[in-house]
């Protein structure tokens, strides 16, 4: 195989080492290109006279303009390779942001999920407290009216003791009592009959027999001290558990 270039015209023709721009890109390692084989360190002689004379050769300007062209298309491909990094960088970048705006928005979403959701508990809670506080009222209540309702029968029957042990010594004069209140009530009234104990009916006989409109009668059906006036304005019942029994129900409406 001949030579491309003949040694005796190396002195006109120099080819230095191609320096290969960096690439930023992790690319596999290719094996450099390495021009040397295009040189040789043999001592030029000294040109002859024809050598000087003599034009380029051909396949020298052709290895030439391959070499520029490979150049030419290692630049272009470190742009390309250029152009594609930083694409690439910038979606990676958008990526990120999506990435940060998707996890900002889930974080979010996340505690406000979970603010309602303590919201809506604390609601729960709440609405149990009120409940469990009517109930209680409610039971209160019920416990109240049993026991107003006991305190009004313990009220009776002592009353009732009170009264009787009045009345074992001064029924007449209690029954005397009522009488007079009971028709002082009873004005208009032209016709008034009292129906009284036969152990009262002496001293009522003596106080109230001398009024013109008003009659007495014994009836054993009345305790002691108590009184049941007839009229033609209405009828009374004056007997002391009447009477008792008026006034607690008077006091249990006001409360």
């Amino acid at each position: 195989m001949g030579k491309i270039i003949d040694e005796r015209g190396l002195g006109r023709h120099r080819v230095e080492k191609y320096q290969f721009e960096a690439l930023d890109l992790d690319l596999e390692e290719e094996e450099p290109f390495d021009p040397s084989i295009f040189s040789t360190t043999t001592e030029s002689e000294p040109p002859h006279k024809e050598e000087k004379e003599q034009s380029t050769s051909p396949e020298t300007t052709e290895l030439l303009e391959k070499i520029e062209a490979l150049s030419a298309e290692i630049t272009s491909l470190q742009t390309t390779l250029d152009i594609e990094r930083k694409e690439r960088e910038k979606e990676i970048e958008e990526a990120k942001e999506k990435a940060f705006a998707k996890g900002k928005e889930e974080g979010i979403r996340e505690t406000q999920q979970a603010l309602q959701e303590s919201l809506d508990e604390t609601r729960i809670q709440m609405h149990k407290s009120i409940t469990d506080l009517q109930e209680t009222m409610e039971h209160y209540h019920e416990r109240f009216d049993r026991l107003e309702e006991e305190v009004s029968q313990s009220a009776l029957l002592i009353a009732q003791q009170i009264i009787a042990s009045a009345v074992e010594s001064d029924s007449a004069k209690i029954a005397r009592k009522i009488a007079q209140t009971l028709i002082e009530e009873l004005k208009e009234a032209t016709h008034i009959t009292l129906h009284i104990n036969p152990a009262d009916a002496a001293l009522l006989e003596e106080s109230l027999g001398k009024e013109p409109r008003v009659s007495i009668k014994s009836n054993n059906a009345v305790t002691p001290g108590g009184v049941i006036l007839y009229s033609d304005a209405g009828n009374i019942d004056g007997t002391l558990e009447a009477r008792i029994k008026r006034t607690i129900a008077l006091l249990q409406k006001e409360s």
